[in-house]
């Protein structure tokens, strides 16, 4: 009797270890299988949202766009994003983005350069010279939409220098040049060179920026 009361108790313990067992797994898989409510009410797929769970849909992305784990955001080519708070800058592409850079100095020649952000993969990107005669203005287009910062560099050749204390950026001393990740580069040779920019916001359609004395 008492054997045969001990194996009912054996076989309730074994029925309330399975039920719990199973409970728990029931918990477990519906945590992960269904999103949380931030997950659900955040859209994803598109460029600058985060990209979609398998559940949600597949492919991740859109098409055209790819997955940046870095980010946990959806980008394509032209994607760009703020290098100091990585969200999703949106572009009007409608319009092209325009600096016209003006010589108001009483120097007879400015060489100038820029730095602006194209991508997560080449970064900010500096590029110059730009020369700016005396009372004269020149323009630069900067890309369709690009809403945002750019940076801006000027010197004469009597050594005056139009820098600030914003950002810095390689540049190639004397040639015309294009760098990639320019903020990124130790840039230490003869010649290349690290100068200081100034920060000037810019926003789809015409911005300007005076060297003066």
């Amino acid at each position: 009797m008492k054997g045969s009361q001990y194996n009912e108790r054996l076989m309730n313990q074994f029925g309330y270890t399975t039920q719990l067992l199973f409970l728990t797994f029931c918990v477990l898989t519906t945590i992960f299988l269904l999103p949380s409510t931030a997950g659900a009410q955040r859209k994803c797929g598109a460029e600058g949202q985060r990209p979609c769970k398998i559940w949600e849909r597949i492919p991740s992305c859109n098409k055209g766009l790819r997955e940046n784990f870095q980010l946990n955001m959806c980008v394509g080519q032209k994607t760009q994003v703020d290098a100091r708070t990585g969200k999703h800058i949106p572009r009007d592409t409608r319009k092209m983005t325009e600096v016209s850079f003006c010589n108001r100095s009483s120097r007879p020649m400015i060489y100038a350069a820029i730095a602006e952000y194209t991508d997560d993969e080449y970064g900010w990107v500096s590029r110059g010279w730009f020369r700016i005669p005396s009372g004269k203005c020149v323009n630069q287009a900067i890309d369709l939409g690009y809403t945002g910062s750019i940076y801006v560099y000027g010197s004469a050749p009597d050594g005056t220098e139009w820098d600030g204390t914003d950002a810095d950026f390689c540049v190639k001393t004397y040639d015309t040049f294009i760098i990639d990740n320019a903020d990124k580069l130790e840039c230490r040779s003869r010649e290349y060179s690290i100068i200081k920019m100034t920060k000037l916001d810019v926003k789809p359609g015409s911005n300007k920026f005076t060297f003066g004395n």
